[in-house]
């Protein structure tokens, strides 16, 4: 049979909508020869594949049976055969279709790709399509690629890192407590950063250049650190932690987009995860396998915990679905439909019958497990939720956009509202459930007595000098002037806040006057050529 470059690839190949590119940084394995530049590996066209190709040739999606975004997959080809030969670009499928050399020209309706892009898949082909040098023994073939765990780390990743003071004030988008209440683990720049939970100094931090840290569980021993997150619409890791040492003991196989929530199970012996991808992951921890994938969601997942007794696990979107599965056979349980809007947390009753879940729609809803049925709903005076929390001595703890934190006892009844100075994202009792910790908008966690309702001071990550000494938001712009002036010598040439502040509004102000005179003369011309259109459609005979 005649194998045709039409016949492996489809002309849906390497559309190209991922929409960052993850940045992997391998080193060059080496010269080849002192005139000779390093040889090009896989790392370094990784970040080309997935933003060229990953949405229609990667590990959700497939098409034609071409996957590229691991090398065992690209060697393994497509659907009708080999797609690329190692030390031969121009007898390559691969590089052909990408240099518009021959059809089916990639990606589909655009131009051909940059030039440096090019040069990558050419030199990586003729450099015999070479993996990472640290990565070697992890080139395996078939399906098991897909499903394997990615448990080496590089090994130039210290274990432990000094903490990395914010650029700006920014949002913690996670936060833990050990289950000894010790130590407070929250979200830092490319970091986890671990807080004394009783002076709340900075102990230590373990690196996570995944990216953006989006969740942060503790295993029930409080030996394992769950963290998951990534780079938004490139990629995205589930990664466990030695929570005492920062060593990495797992890591989930790299999704293709951030994993907003990861858990692990009560018995260690799972992790799970889910994110845009719109599935939650399940893999075992012993065999470092992805056991089962999990469908449903409609959107986003928010949020996936595991239940209490470790026999069901659950998962929210942002379209309001949410879902229960059973862990013993991977099937859907239960599909609990009640919320108008995104379902930002969930959280468990301590004995596992009940679930409790907190909406965008402003609404709490308790679901029976035994009935699948919603059994309480309260409606909030908190604006859109975003985080609850469920403690064994039946209190809970909700947090939202309305800037203010509320303790309830498990039937609904109003124990304390405590105002904020700002947007609660993430809310968590301490281990005895006289604390509630809740972390704000802009960086600060602050704690709040349950028995009194009492707000203590807040404390955050350190802010970089450089920063926190800058008076005004933006450089100062002059504006022109009819005659030029010279200040005196006790004036000062830079404004306060506020003046940077009122020039800045009266810049936008003429800018949008400009825009309108523009927008007023691009319509007139157009009328005008209309009816010139006219007059001579007219004159015609």
């Amino acid at each position: 049979m005649t194998i045709t470059t039409n016949s492996i690839l489809s002309a849906s190949f390497m559309h190209g909508s991922i929409a960052a590119v993850l940045f992997l940084g391998g080193a060059a394995l080496g010269q080849a020869s002192n005139e000779k530049s390093a040889a090009v590996t896989f790392d370094q066209l990784q970040p080309v594949l997935k933003k060229r190709c990953g949405s229609c040739h990667g590990r959700n999606e497939a098409k034609a049976g071409l996957d590229l975004s691991t090398l065992a997959a690209i060697k393994a080809g497509s659907d009708s055969g080999p797609v690329a030969i190692a030390g031969k670009p121009e007898d390559s499928i691969l590089y052909n279709v990408v240099a518009h050399v021959d059809g089916p020209k990639m990606p589909p309706g655009k131009e051909r790709i940059q030039s440096s892009e090019l040069k990558l898949f050419h030199d990586w082909i003729a450099d015999g399509m070479l993996e990472r040098p640290s990565m070697q023994n992890q080139s395996v073939g078939g399906s098991e690629s897909v499903e394997r765990m990615a448990v080496e780390p590089p090994v130039s990743l210290p274990p432990i890192v000094p903490v990395s003071p914010l650029r700006f004030p920014t949002a913690t988008t996670a936060l833990a407590i050990h289950p000894t209440g010790e130590t407070i683990a929250l979200s830092g720049v490319e970091q986890v950063v671990l807080l004394d939970a009783r002076t709340h100094a900075p102990l230590k931090a373990f690196p996570f250049p995944e990216g953006e840290v989006f969740s942060l569980r503790y295993s029930r021993d409080g030996k394992w650190l769950v963290a998951g997150g990534g780079k938004g619409g490139a990629s995205g890791k589930a990664v466990v932690f030695n929570a005492t040492t920062g060593e990495r003991l797992l890591e989930s196989p790299e999704d293709r987009d951030t994993v907003l929530s990861a858990d692990i199970s009560p018995d260690g012996k799972r992790i799970a995860w889910g994110g845009p991808s719109r599935t939650v992951k399940i893999m075992n921890t012993e065999t470092r396998k992805v056991t089962a994938t999990l469908t449903g969601p409609t959107d986003w997942v928010l949020s996936v915990s595991f239940s209490p007794d470790g026999r069901l696990v659950a998962g929210s979107d942002r379209f309001g679905g949410l879902r229960v599965w059973s862990l013993t056979d991977s099937k859907e349980f239960m599909n609990l439909r009640g919320h108008t809007g995104a379902i930002p947390s969930i959280v468990w009753s301590p004995n596992s019958d009940h679930l409790l879940s907190v909406g965008e729609d402003a609404t709490v809803r308790m679901w029976d497990l035994h009935t699948a049925e919603q059994s309480s709903i309260w409606t909030m005076s908190l604006g859109g939720l975003w985080s609850v929390d469920w403690h064994k001595s039946n209190v809970i703890a909700i947090g939202g956009r309305n800037k203010k934190a509320m303790i309830m006892d498990s039937q609904g009844n109003k124990l304390f509202e405590v105002p904020l100075a700002d947007e609660a994202t993430e809310i968590l009792f301490s281990r005895d459930g006289s604390q509630v910790f809740v972390a704000d908008a802009n960086g600060r966690i602050l704690s709040i007595a349950v028995n009194t309702g009492t707000l203590s001071a807040a404390f955050s990550l350190p802010i970089a000098a450089s920063v926190a000494k800058v008076e005004t938001p933006w450089p100062r712009r002059t504006r022109p002037v009819k005659e030029p002036s010279i200040p005196s010598s006790n004036e000062s040439t830079v404004g306060s806040p506020e003046e940077a502040l009122l020039q800045a509004v009266m810049e936008a102000e003429e800018a949008v006057t400009r825009t309108e005179e523009s927008l007023t003369k691009l319509k007139q011309n157009a009328a005008r050529l209309r009816q010139l259109l006219t007059e001579r459609k007219t004159a015609k005979p």
